[in-house]
């Protein structure tokens, strides 16, 4: 089986060039501007931080680019590979230029396995393949697609994820609180050296 063979048609999407997402693009926030998701919100994981916004007009001409529900992002600049799923889409989004959109076929994988499956496995052989170039993104489109994968049938995907997820918000869990000690201890050096 190949990548090709788990996405829907036409999913796989490559950010607009950067000159299409300049600076001088973008506008201030507003009822009906449109957001445009970066780097920054793959890394945290949020939809909900940054300042980048088109408006509705340009959004036309940005359609492509378009982030759906059930989306999962993933960096193709700089930084390579890390990956976001998009459950549910808090408003109208496109990418960037540094953004790679799949937009898996459910009938055939699970979105969250899929995640797992691609820290696990697909970053590290993707991400390899330009280990020698001088600016670092990731493969083609073409090549993406054309990975080899193997992968269970859907029920035992279903079996991964549902053993797997608990762990996670576990983990999230003592992050968060570590975040929070760490900030205690930050206070309390303050303290001391003030």
């Amino acid at each position: 089986m190949k990548i090709k063979d788990i996405i829907l048609p036409d999913g796989l999407i490559r950010g607009p060039f950067g000159s299409d997402m300049s600076k001088d693009k973008f506008i201030n926030e507003s009822k009906d501007s449109v957001k445009v998701l970066t780097q920054e919100n793959i890394f945290k994981k949020s939809q909900n931080i940054g300042t980048y916004f088109i408006s509705q007009a340009y959004y036309q001409k940005m359609k492509r680019f378009e982030v759906n529900e059930n989306d999962v992002l993933v960096t193709c600049d700089g930084t390579l590979g890390e990956i976001y799923y998009v459950a549910n889409l808090n408003q109208k989004s496109v990418i960037n230029s540094s953004l790679l959109i799949f937009r898996l076929n459910p009938s055939v994988i699970n979105y969250q396995y899929f995640c797992y499956f691609w820290e696990i496995v697909l970053k590290n052989k993707i991400t390899k393949r330009n280990v020698n170039s001088c600016l670092k993104h990731l493969p083609s489109i073409s090549v993406i697609k054309d990975e080899s994968i193997n992968i269970p049938n859907l029920n035992e995907q279903i079996k991964v994820v549902n053993s797997v997820q608990p762990i996670d918000k576990k983990i999230e869990l003592n992050n968060r609180i570590i975040d929070v000690l760490i900030n205690k201890i930050k206070e309390a050096n303050q303290c001391f050296t003030s």
